[in-house]
């Protein structure tokens, strides 16, 4: 199973990018880690004949899904695949990473990528590169990450892992991220 199909989403390449879910502990074998990482994929645009349920592991099951929202990022389908070594993963991530891609790693071969929008950089890379905001933009910064748990919160979603390292910031625009 590939998750969401992704022809069926118009997506421009040059504005997606891939989430690796580091797997230390399941098994690799596609229904086990989607079973495991299931709750990551409640923003994924899901086509219409499948919002309603999915099926894992043989059982069917009610999933939450999350409509989209200006403040929450696109999620537009995943995929299980073994873990390739990319550059700079032996100094980024060298415990996450399989043993047969590193000695001292305690990762699994395969794991869950995310295919989402792409985003400039985290809240975290922001302030370290530019400085704390000033009171205008930390005001636009804070309502609109408001409004995204607001969003999450009438859909009885909570985020669970929320940290500037988690907030990403789309630097496009010449008023403020």
């Amino acid at each position: 199973d590939n998750g969401s199909s992704l022809s069926e989403h118009s997506i421009n390449q040059e504005s997606v990018g891939i989430k690796v879910m580091f797997n230390y502990g399941v098994e690799s074998n596609a229904a086990a880690i989607e079973a495991a990482m299931e709750r990551e994929l409640v923003p994924v645009v899901v086509p219409s004949d499948r919002q309603d349920s999915h099926h894992l592991c043989g059982s069917h099951v009610k999933k939450k899904r999350l409509p989209p929202h200006p403040n929450i990022a696109r999620l537009y389908g995943y995929f299980v695949d073994q873990l390739p070594l990319l550059d700079a993963a032996h100094c980024m991530y060298p415990m996450a990473l399989p043993p047969r891609l590193h000695e001292e790693g305690f990762g699994r071969n395969s794991t869950m990528f995310i295919v989402m929008k792409r985003y400039d950089c985290s809240l975290a890379d922001y302030l370290q590169e530019y400085g704390p905001c000033g009171t205008r933009e930390g005001v636009l910064l804070l309502l609109q990450l408001v409004t995204g748990i607001q969003h999450m919160q009438k859909h009885l979603i909570a985020h669970r892992d929320l940290k500037s390292d988690n907030i990403l910031l789309d630097d496009t625009r010449t008023d403020s991220p």
